[in-house]
């Protein structure tokens, strides 16, 4: 049986706000979270500004 939800697409934007004496390189936070959304058979589309 389908559920309702299965196969919807979905729009959820994420801001994510670093401090530190450090810097961290943007490839480092758009490589994690692509990864983990792909082993969960997610596409994801990441924009950096």
């Amino acid at each position: 049986m389908r559920k309702p939800w299965e196969g919807a697409d979905m729009l959820c934007e994420v801001i994510i706000v670093a401090k530190g004496d450090c810097s961290i390189r943007e490839n480092t936070i758009e490589l994690g979270i692509k990864e983990s959304l792909s082993q969960r058979g997610l596409k994801a589309e990441i924009e950096t500004r």
